[in-house]
């Protein structure tokens, strides 16, 4: 199954994001962002971050995980490789 795809956009560059599951989702979309950001095959895993995100609902959970994956690329240098979702609650 894929699990994601670049697109043109008119702006810039876009990625539909596909998954069977919520989890799947966040997961790929965050793999498809680090995918236009930099080659991951450069990318060696060294350690493992946990993150604890709240928003008032789904959609604003997903735009939260992004900008905080964001925030940690660009504030201290942390390029991310792969990624597992623990657990969406309401």
């Amino acid at each position: 199954m894929k699990t994601y795809e670049l697109i043109d956009h008119t702006a810039d560059m876009g990625i539909r994001v596909y998954g069977r599951t919520e989890k799947e989702l966040f997961q790929n979309a965050a793999e498809g962002m680090f995918d236009l950001i930099v080659d991951k095959k450069t990318v060696a895993t060294k350690k493992k971050i946990k993150f604890k995100l709240t928003a008032p609902d789904l959609r604003e959970l997903f735009i939260s995980w992004l900008r905080e994956l964001l925030y940690q690329y660009s504030a201290n240098g942390l390029v991310f490789k792969r990624f597992m979702i623990s657990g969406l609650t309401d």
